[in-house]
């Protein structure tokens, strides 16, 4: 069953994202907001965004850097004015393209805040995505298990490449 859905919207769309967001509330799902290209949000743009987002209430909220354009400090000057801003009960997350190859080190920096709520990293098997691809699960499986907390079984991620995500990636590149 689906008990989650991830809405992803552009700057000209956030009205009616947040009233399908509402509609999908109101059917009980939990709704992650991934506002396309936060990156590209002034301070006062994501300060707006945010305090709709506090209104709406979703279960997540998402930090995105579709372009894969994002530096260490771009990270932190972010993750500073999100997390003060929104709503503690609200799940911070990080969504990241590998343009410039810094998916990895900028989730490792995401993990070294000390936050109040919980945080959600996406990532895919072998970095699997559009354009460079995202960050890799099973690099940051092995990180979080050897510097935060064993938790992570690696191998089945491993399985999946060699079973199924080697043959595409022979067939197609990204």
């Amino acid at each position: 069953s689906i008990d989650g859905i991830r809405l992803t919207f552009h700057k000209d769309r956030i009205k009616e994202a947040f009233d399908f967001g509402r509609k999908l509330k109101e059917k009980k799902y939990k709704v992650f907001m991934q506002p396309v290209g936060t990156t590209s949000y002034s301070n006062e743009e994501l300060t707006q965004l945010i305090h709709m987002v506090n209104e709406m209430e979703p279960f997540a909220f998402y930090m995105v850097d579709t372009l894969g354009a994002m530096f260490r400090n771009d990270l932190i000057n972010m993750v500073k004015l999100v997390d003060s801003e929104l709503n503690k009960d609200i799940q911070l997350g990080f969504h990241s393209h590998n343009n410039l190859q810094l998916s990895f080190a900028n989730a490792i920096e995401l993990l070294s805040f000390d936050f109040e709520r919980n945080i959600i990293i996406d990532s895919s098997v072998f970095g699997m995505g559009r354009g460079a691809g995202n960050l890799c699960t099973e690099l940051i499986m092995k990180y979080i298990n050897q510097n935060i907390e064993n938790k992570y079984d690696v191998v089945p991620v491993l399985e999946i490449y060699d079973e199924h995500i080697n043959k595409i990636l022979l067939k197609y590149k990204w």
